[in-house]
């Protein structure tokens, strides 16, 4: 396949095209080769239109790499072919489908950050309230369109005056025509929650999803995705690192993973070579795996790079953020030492 060697468990991924598949691998196992030449090898053997194909990532980053390696790898077919994370994906939906009137604007975090200073009538807002508010409004609005209790959840719980200054963020958007990045996930979900919605709205419908990063999805981002399947789809092939879904304050779950897995059923593939850690790297990270996150050894990377270095990396445990201050204090002050004590 072109000039690119994969190993026999990349190629069983990139060749992969008959229902729902998982794909496990932890950074360095060649996930973005691997859905780059999909996107190729689909086309094809398997005559999937690019326009066919939906590709989400979930930083601008992230997209920026896999557009640059698409383009690499398959030429500029960016005219066709959707690269993007999903809040992109949804701005599109919902400004090309005419739910939202074209002079709303979108509230980014900076704005928000000034719209929760001036209701609130002090500065410098505590970045958990900034996260607590907009969620808190999302929740709202998820009861009251009856939302399915799997999406919802089953409760919410803020203090009073984040309830309040939530109620006030409310208005305050209502009032100044403004939609913020959880209302873009939200106004797409009760769009594909219509009967009949794939022939209502365009962009509603995909044969071929790849999804990257899949550990970083909430309810709500994976509900949208399972309804943006057309219904005589090729292929939903979900990529990420299981061991990465412990992030809480972005709002993943493992709800999402279990539904991955329940999906995918016996299509689970594990990328088990890793292509650019040194062992010495790999160990202390497959040793965090399995000692504190208690993964399963045998679903941990190996790499054939055995350089090593003594000493070069260690795991400390901590048992409060305070001795996590003294440990990285200790460590600089004697490294310090160590240097001063060489140049004398």
């Amino acid at each position: 396949m072109a000039n690119k060697v994969f190993d026999d468990k990349q190629l069983e991924v990139i060749r992969f095209n008959n229902g729902h598949a998982l794909v496990l691998g932890a950074p360095g196992c060649g996930k973005t080769d691997i859905l780059s030449y999909r996107v190729l090898l689909s086309h094809q053997a398997y005559n999937v239109d690019y326009k066919d194909m939906l590709c989400l990532t979930f930083t601008n980053r992230a997209s920026r790499e896999m557009k640059e390696r698409i383009k690499t790898t398959v030429g500029d077919v960016m005219a066709d072919l959707f690269i993007g994370n999903l809040h992109r994906f949804c701005i599109r939906f919902i400004y090309e489908n005419n739910l939202v009137p074209i002079d709303v604007g979108i509230a980014d975090d900076a704005e928000q950050e000034e719209i929760f200073e001036e209701l609130k009538g002090a500065s410098q807002i505590p970045n958990w309230k900034m996260i607590q508010v907009p969620k808190a409004a999302a929740y709202k609005y998820m009861k009251e369109n009856f939302f399915p209790s799997d999406i919802v959840g089953s409760g919410f719980y803020v203090d009073d005056e984040t309830n309040n200054l939530a109620n006030q963020y409310i208005e305050y958007k209502r009032e100044n025509r403004l939609i913020d990045f959880d209302d873009i996930l939200l106004l797409t979900y009760k769009a594909l929650m219509e009967e009949g919605y794939q022939q209502k709205y365009i962009h509603s419908s995909y044969r071929w999803i790849q999804i990257d990063e899949m550990q970083d999805l909430n309810p709500l981002q994976f509900a949208i995705i399972d309804k943006l399947v057309a219904p005589d789809y090729d292929s939903v092939v979900y990529l990420g690192d299981e061991r990465q879904a412990i992030y809480s304050f972005l709002g993943s779950r493992y709800e999402s993973i279990v539904k991955i897995k329940e999906k995918a059923e016996k299509n689970i593939f594990i990328l088990s070579n890793n292509y650019r850690s040194p062992m010495y790297l790999l160990d202390m990270l497959n040793s965090y795996a399995i000692y504190r996150l208690k993964v399963d050894a045998t679903l941990l990377p190996k790499t054939s790079n055995k350089q090593h270095i003594d000493d070069g990396l260690m795991l400390i445990n901590c048992n409060s953020t305070a001795d996590q201050h003294n440990v990285i204090a200790t460590f600089g002050r004697n490294l310090y030492l160590n240097s001063q004590e060489r140049f004398e």
